[in-house]
């Protein structure tokens, strides 16, 4: 909240075209089964590279979609997340302010990342799809 930036990642297998170059991308052991399995597998360690990006949330109420999205800039600097690939990013509002909205409408834990502020492009796809649409601004 100090920094006005937050930090989301997950385990899996992305398209590391996504990552900064700034810092390699780096093949390493699964985190989340280290403590259970004697093999733990491997997976990719990034952080997503600098610049605009659109975060978007898919949440099915029984009857229809509805994405909400919220644009910001992917930060400089070094990864800050060990052993996920993630995003450290600000968005135009004061975080403080983006987690009373979606608390008070209600989201997933899952997010994606799309790189651009691609928010009213997004808007029209929901238009046309009949997918409810929340932009935080």
């Amino acid at each position: 909240i100090k920094n006005n930036s937050l930090i989301m990642g997950h385990m899996g297998y992305y398209d590391c075209i996504n990552s900064d170059p700034a810092y390699p991308v780096k093949i390493i052991s699964d985190p989340e089964y280290k403590t259970t399995d004697r093999f733990t597998g491997a997976c990719m360690y990034y952080k997503y590279k600098p610049g605009p990006v659109t975060i978007i949330n898919s949440i099915y109420d029984g009857s229809k979609l509805r994405w909400t999205a919220a644009e910001g800039n992917s930060l400089e600097g070094p990864p800050i997340l060990e052993g996920d690939p993630h995003v450290h990013f600000s968005l135009k509002k004061p975080i403080n302010l983006f987690f009373k909205e979606v608390l008070g409408i209600g989201v997933s834990q899952h997010w994606i990342v799309v790189n651009g502020h691609v928010a009213d492009e997004v808007e029209l796809l929901c238009n046309w799809n009949k997918i409810e649409y929340i932009k935080l601004s």
